[in-house]
């Protein structure tokens, strides 16, 4: 496993930034390096995002929950949250013992601007929620329909999210199983900084040989099969 810290060094190497007499990074305060550190930064993160948006990276998958409490509408979802899991996306209620009670919430059809015209009065309505939406606005937030009353006090309900995978500091790890991975990732992101750094138009690196040939290499150690060895029609 690859911190971020230790694909920053991998990536000043791959570029001959840093020579094999020189001493990894240790720190993105670097005095030496810290122009070149923060480009390679830059290079690594907007490829994670690339990557993710691509979908190229199996997310990792976790659970998250919510307590629910009398009288409250609103809750807010995990810091890390990207996306639900499951499609459709749905909560599973839970009993006092936080096991399951084979009840599920789905999303309330339509979402909350369907909600307010439909039942006006949604935001006052306590009873046992059968629904929940999203919350307009940058922050993460469902509300629930019905608004939770007494009957459900302190009991949760879980789900399934998608976490975000971008590294923010040295200590981050690369969001990958094996150091394959990691090393063809930042191939791709070395590349990148290249461009970066010859302020050339990012959006060359689309039929950049060099770069897609990384990310091909990334694509096939993903694969959780082994990839074809021939393509083409087959004759018996």
């Amino acid at each position: 496993m690859t911190t971020f810290v230790q694909a920053v060094s991998r990536l000043l190497r791959h570029n001959s930034y840093l020579s094999n007499d020189d001493s990894d990074i240790v720190t993105f305060s670097d005095v030496q390096h810290k122009g070149t550190i923060q480009i390679a930064i830059i290079a690594i993160q907007n490829t994670l995002n690339e990557v993710a948006t691509d979908r190229l990276i199996p997310s990792e998958r976790v659970d998250g929950t919510i307590t629910l409490l009398n009288g409250v509408r609103t809750y807010s979802l995990p810091t890390d949250f990207i996306r639900f899991a499951d499609d459709p996306p749905f909560m599973l209620q839970l009993d006092e013992n936080d096991l399951s009670e084979n009840r599920i919430l789905y999303e309330y059809s339509g979402g909350v601007n369907k909600l307010s015209q439909q039942i006006m009065d949604y935001r006052e309505q306590l009873g046992t929620p059968f629904s929940w939406y999203y919350l307009d606005g940058l922050s993460e937030q469902v509300g629930f329909y019905q608004v939770p009353d007494s009957t459900v006090n302190n009991r949760k309900v879980r789900f399934s999210y998608e976490k975000e995978i971008m590294v923010n500091v040295e200590a981050d790890v690369l969001p990958f199983s094996k150091q394959s991975m990691d090393y063809a990732f930042i191939h791709m992101a070395a590349r990148r900084f290249q461009f970066i750094k010859a302020n050339t138009q990012i959006d060359g690196l689309s039929g950049d040989t060099v770069y897609n040939s990384a990310k091909v290499s990334l694509t096939n150690l993903l694969r959780f099969k082994n990839p074809p060895k021939k393509y083409g029609y087959s004759y018996r």
